[in-house]
């Protein structure tokens, strides 16, 4: 009998619509999603909307992403978590949304090499080729996978209503257009999205619940202890313990104890395969979104100073006060991560969210508060345009200055890691492929009701010339 984990991990998810009416400051909004794995929401508040409505760290910008979170995850599953969302009231008001599973076909797994988890930096032409062979390799596993989705095996339609009361906590779904049926979101969401068995939250429950009680262990969700599945698995052991109904007390206790601190220790030991395989992703993922420019380093204490990462055990480093540095690729110096310049930091923020959505298969990835990073991108694209107006030539081989569209490998990596991504974006100035289809909301005051309101639309990334004498605006 499959696993919970195991069902999601056997269909490909997409979502095909999104659909608000009278609520979220919206009156009536439909959106239909393309084929991509990655959706950008493209937003322009209205003007002086943050000194009302200061955004904080888990806050989306934009009702699309606030009514997907309504839907797919339990940020928002209680009537009391309700009340933190602008622009909800409660007794008016309902999001839809319709997705599809298809079941994916099995493929054989892609054997991690030891270069791919070099914590080393690697900026030359060749790490930068094998790189890019990578991904490449992914995505055409991922176009396969959307081949096969042409025809979903499940086409899911959900309604989360906020009229009455009592139905707050409740969704109303069909499968395959079939009879309605009620749940709770909580339900809702174990059935049909992934949950997230890899994040702060579930290190700290392995560490203060799970280790120091034996028998919770046990009865922990297997699947996130594969490591323990070997032929000198305590579990058995702890089970041969009874029986044997002629053990003595005292030599029952030894026993107890002794696979009580084996499954500690092997505990100890998943907690720092997976860190270190968080690591690795990260590294990895920091260097292809800057294009090489930077890298990423880890450094933990051990032997009274501290060491790279790839010069350590995982049994004999110190987890609890590691150093994140940031060197420039073709530079000597190094600086801590938090004294980076900000964009840098954002990037190096999702590079952690990408890590940690891709190894724990979770099924829907949120991004956003990307403001740093959106300056950082306009301003170097606003010095690239004018000093190649100013200086550049009519060699179309000559030197050109450039910039990076981080926005671009980003999307790469989604969609070659098969993660369902929804990115806010404060701007039109994306550096996307023309005729890239993105969401676009626009928030403006009402001028009779005095309240904000917002107008969502469909669109596709046009020449990014027109944005540079606006500075950046993204609507005609």
């Amino acid at each position: 009998m499959e696993t919970a984990n195991q069902q999601h991990s056997n269909y490909v998810l997409h979502i095909s619509s999104l659909s608000i009416f009278n609520c979220l400051g919206c009156e009536k909004v439909e959106l239909k999603f393309s084929e991509s794995n990655v959706q950008f929401v493209l937003y322009k508040l209205a003007e002086n909307v943050h000194d009302t409505q200061a955004p904080t760290a888990n806050m989306a910008m934009t009702p699309v992403v606030y009514a997907l979170k309504l839907l797919c995850t339990t940020n928002y599953a209680t009537a009391e978590s309700l009340e933190t969302i602008p622009q909800l009231q409660i007794g008016q008001g309902r999001v839809e949304m319709t997705f599809e599973m298809a079941r994916n076909a099995p493929e054989t797994e892609e054997v991690t090499s030891d270069e791919e988890l070099d914590m080393e930096p690697s900026t030359s032409r060749q790490a930068i080729a094998k790189e890019l062979e990578r991904v490449k390799r992914k995505q055409n596993r991922r176009g396969r996978r959307i081949i096969r989705r042409s025809k979903p095996s499940r086409k899911i339609n959900v309604v989360r209503r906020f009229e009455m009361v009592f139905d707050l906590e409740w969704v109303t779904y069909q499968v395959n257009e079939g009879s309605l049926r009620q749940m709770s979101v909580q339900d809702f969401h174990k059935q049909f999205f992934m949950p997230t068995q890899h994040s702060m939250d579930h290190l700290i429950n392995l560490q203060r619940t799970f280790a120091g009680n034996f028998l919770q262990l046990i009865n922990a969700d297997m699947d996130a202890y594969q490591e323990f599945k070997t032929n000198a698995n305590p579990f058995d052991k702890f089970i041969d313990i009874f029986l044997r109904s002629q053990e003595g007390h005292d030599e029952v206790l030894h026993k107890l104890t002794t696979n009580c601190l084996s499954v500690i220790e092997s505990s100890r030991l998943v907690e720092r395969h997976f860190v270190l395989k968080v690591f690795s992703e990260v590294h990895r993922i920091f260097e292809y979104i800057t294009a090489e420019e930077y890298t990423v380093m880890f450094y933990v204490p051990r032997l009274e100073g501290y060491q790279p990462l790839s010069l350590v055990s995982v049994e004999d480093f110190d987890l609890s006060n590691v150093r994140t540095y940031i060197k420039v690729s073709h530079a000597d110096d190094v600086i801590m991560w938090n004294q980076a310049d900000h964009n840098i930091m954002d990037i190096l923020l999702i590079s952690f969210q990408l890590a940690l959505a891709s190894i724990a298969n979770q099924s829907i990835l949120f991004l956003g508060q990307l403001d740093k990073l959106n300056q950082f991108v306009c301003h170097q694209y606003a010095t690239a345009f004018f000093m190649n107006t100013l200086f550049g030539n009519d060699d179309p081989y000559g030197p050109k200055w450039v910039c990076t569209r981080y926005l671009q490998r980003i999307m790469e990596l989604g969609e070659s890691m098969g993660i369902i991504i929804y990115l806010e974006y404060p701007s039109g100035l994306t550096l996307l492929p023309d005729n890239h289809s993105v969401i676009k909301c626009k928030q403006y005051r009402n001028e009779t009701s005095n309240q904000f309101v917002w107008q969502i639309f469909e669109d596709v990334v046009k020449d990014e010339n027109q944005y540079l004498l606006q500075f950046i605006g993204i609507f005609d």
